[in-house]
Parts: structure tokens; C-alpha cells; sequence
């Protein structure tokens, strides 16, 4: 049996616990294996296996949301940081979920540098949108009238 078939038959409880300790080891800038971590990813995103998923969500939401803290314009948004993980996870599942995954990524550290610029992305956007709803909505532009009749008969 070869190192991808032990994580490939290996238990998802156990794959996202050994995730789990490599992630503090990572964290910590200490000696750490990605393997097990992106097993979970794959499973998750690739075979779209819903308890993978659940896992990876609570292994990425805290680090996801701390990147979302350290964006130098968070402090210009409106959500607050966990909003913008879960945004972001959201976002990654929908554009790389099934085969598109595999695709994309064949290491670990691919796809956290995607969802780091998924949060990046998420966190300009909801900037961009307030703003753009903070300007349709500035109470010193003089609200529309309704044209009357005469001047829509004047239009046509």
C-alpha cells in the first residue's frame, strides 16, 4: 500500500484530526505534512463528501477570518470577519467543486494561496458594494420626480 492510498482509505474523522495537528504545527512555523490536509480538501471539494466539508469548514473559518482581519481595507467593510470566511469558503466551493478541483490543484499549498485571494476578493467586493449603496442612497441628491402625463405625452 503507497503513502496515497493509506490517506485515500484512511477514516475522515482521523484525516481531519491529523489535519487538525498539522494546521497548529503550520501555524506555529514548526515542521508540518500537507498531506492530510489536502486529502480533506479533496474530499471535500472533489468528491463533495458533505462531513468533509463540514470539517474543512471548521479548520479554515478561524484562519480564513484572521486573513480577512489583516486585508488593509477591512476596516472600510461591513461584515465582519467570520461573515467574509464564510463567504469565502462559499465562494471556493462553487468554483472549484467536482472534477474542477482536481484540476486546478495538486498541492496544499495551491489552494489556500486561492482561498487567500478568495478573501481577498470577497472583502473588495463588499467595500465596492457599500460604497456604491452609500452613494445611490446620499441623502443630498434631490430625490426623482415622476414625469407627468404631459411630459411623457412630450417623450413619445
Amino acid at each position: 500500500m503507497t503513502g496515497g492510498d493509506i490517506l485515500s482509505s484512511m477514516d475522515i474523522d482521523l484525516l481531519a484530526q491529523e489535519c487538525r495537528n498539522e494546521t497548529h504545527k503550520f501555524l506555529r512555523r514548526e515542521p508540518h505534512m500537507p498531506f492530510y490536509c489536502f486529502e480533506l480538501l479533496c474530499r471535500a471539494y472533489r468528491d463533495q463528501i458533505e462531513v468533509a466539508l463540514s470539517h474543512v469548514y471548521t479548520i479554515y473559518l478561524p484562519i480564513l477570518a484572521k486573513r480577512a482581519m489583516r486585508h488593509p481595507q477591512f476596516g472600510q467593510s461591513c461584515q465582519d470577519a467570520d461573515g467574509f470566511a464564510r463567504t469565502t469558503l462559499a465562494n471556493f466551493y462553487h468554483a472549484v467543486k467536482g472534477p474542477l478541483f482536481s484540476q486546478k490543484f495538486q498541492t496544499l499549498a495551491q489552494a489556500i494561496k486561492y482561498m487567500y485571494a478568495c478573501v481577498y476578493t470577497t472583502v473588495l467586493e463588499d467595500i465596492e458594494y457599500t460604497s456604491f449603496a452609500d452613494a445611490s442612497e446620499d441623502e443630498n441628491l434631490p430625490s426623482p420626480e415622476p414625469p407627468s402625463d404631459l411630459e411623457l405625452q412630450e417623450l413619445w
